[in-house]
């Protein structure tokens, strides 16, 4: 768990339900991924401009990675080889090979915010965030293109894809609704009323 105003992530024993630990971070913990093999943290200080990387096997950081300003969301490929980083001040989502530990490109998205990689692992959709021009922004992860972009009324927040992929869930500023879109025609196709 990111605690914003104190500057750690808690590490908390679901069985036992109780922090187990707490790991200092540069300041403002946003983003937070889990490589697939649950032996690496990686974490966006949107105060600075870092990823941090945690070892969970000893909850402690084990390298700090410079992004650019104000890194958001992040998300993880499948086969655990890249994290993505949204990097708000950059316009641009950055790709750190986990093997590296170091940024190997970008893709231009307009303030970037939160990040969700489809379960097939080709693509990722990114919400952007910049004013006016609300949209989801579709990257192909093998060529690190832009391919599309989905239009939003709203501020992007949440995004989550189901399972299998068959839909994708979005949470916007001012929306009362979880807005459902269908990846394979990237329309919106429901809002579920939730408050």
């Amino acid at each position: 768990v990111g605690n914003f105003k104190d500057n750690t992530i808690s590490v908390i024993d679901l069985e036992l339900k109780r922090v187990t630990a707490t790991i200092p971070i540069p300041p403002g913990p946003h983003g937070m991924v889990i490589t697939p093999d649950n032996r690496w943290l990686y974490v966006a200080s949107d105060g600075t401009s870092t990823v941090s990387v945690i070892d969970t096997a000893t909850d402690k950081v084990a390298a700090t990675i410079e992004v650019g300003k104000n890194p958001h969301g992040v998300a993880v490929t499948r086969d655990g080889k890249y994290v993505l980083v949204g990097v708000y001040d950059k316009d641009e989502v950055s790709f750190i090979d986990t093997a590296t530990r170091k940024v190997i490109g970008a893709v231009s998205v307009g303030k970037p915010h939160n990040i969700a990689v489809h379960p097939n692992g080709r693509v990722a959709y990114v919400g952007s965030q910049t004013p006016g021009k609300f949209s989801l922004a579709i990257i192909e992860l093998g060529s690190r293109k832009l391919t599309d972009n989905v239009a939003l009324e709203k501020t992007p927040r949440g995004l989550e894809f189901d399972p299998n992929g068959s839909r994708l869930y979005i949470t916007q500023a001012g929306i009362d609704a979880v807005v459902v879109v269908d990846p394979s025609s990237n329309k919106i196709v429901n809002e579920i009323p939730v408050g």
